[in-house]
């Protein structure tokens, strides 16, 4: 029998295939500590985040897709504080990485340093890989 050429060919991925050729964030947290570290494209940033959030442990980030990448975003839930350099990360949550003081903690987002933030918020592009470990 010969093959049928007028079918199209499909050849599936799996995303977990996909993901590991995307750029990669790594978050390294402890559970019960409000602050860890992000590592991207060679640098290592300290990093607050929320003790009381599950963080998935490997996600994907479509940062060119409407109102995901901002230079400045309103948190609703917190008197519109402004979230300077924010990637929305977990939209159902609205979990962001944006600039805020490392230390302190958080209610879910992903705190970066002043230092480090826009330099993060600008790498950023694309599909982007986050990979959340627990020491």
């Amino acid at each position: 029998r010969c093959l049928d050429r007028h079918r199209p060919t499909t050849i599936k991925t799996s995303i977990r295939e996909t993901n590991l050729e995307m750029p990669r964030v790594t978050l390294t947290l402890t559970r019960g500590r409000e602050e860890g570290t992000m590592s991207y494209d060679g640098n290592t940033v300290p990093i607050g985040v929320s003790t009381a959030v599950d963080y998935p442990a490997d996600s994907t980030i479509d940062v060119d897709a409407p109102g995901v990448k901002k230079r400045v975003h309103y948190s609703q839930e917190f008197n519109n504080a402004e979230m300077p350099f924010a990637l929305l990360w977990i939209g159902q949550r609205g979990i962001y990485f944006h600039q805020w003081p490392v230390l302190g903690g958080s209610a879910g987002c992903v705190h970066i340093g002043e230092d480090h933030a826009e330099h993060f918020w600008n790498w950023a592009s694309g599909r982007l890989r986050v990979v959340v470990q627990y020491q």
